[in-house]
């Protein structure tokens, strides 16, 4: 099994014909959201590969969470260790210009409650990996 601890996020993405100066509003052209966070993208990777997943991590009990969990979920990886906290999910604010340069901002939120006693539980195998 694969056993990734890393981050669970929420993407909120707008796209725009150039990226703002500081102070400056910008009129975007495009939004998206979706799942994120570089550990579900790797674990959900892993398991559209073939491998047996589990995620380690963290959300919240907001309505980003179930968004954030969903596609993880929906995949087939395993979310027994993922914990809920009383904190926000991890969001993260990405602006995208024309010609794909982007600027991302996170706002940790759980991810920044996860702990080395979940690295210490996650019941590693001799035949598992972590991620």
């Amino acid at each position: 099994m694969i056993h990734v601890l890393g981050s669970i996020g929420f993407d909120l993405t707008t796209i725009s014909d150039r990226l703002p100066s500081p102070g400056e509003t910008l009129v975007g052209t495009g939004f998206v959201s979706g799942p994120g966070g570089k550990g579900a993208n790797q674990a959900l990777a892993a398991r559209r590969a073939g491998a047996v997943t589990r995620m380690v991590g963290a959300v919240g009990t907001d309505a980003f969470a179930p968004q954030a969990l969903d596609l993880l979920k929906s995949g087939g990886v395993d979310l027994s260790k993922v914990e809920e906290r009383d904190a926000p999910t991890g969001i993260a604010l990405i602006f995208v210009g024309g010609t794909g340069e982007n600027m991302i901002v996170i706002a940790q939120g759980a991810n920044a409650t996860v702990t080395s006693q979940q690295a210490t539980d996650m019941g590693l195998s001799q035949n598992d990996h972590l991620l």
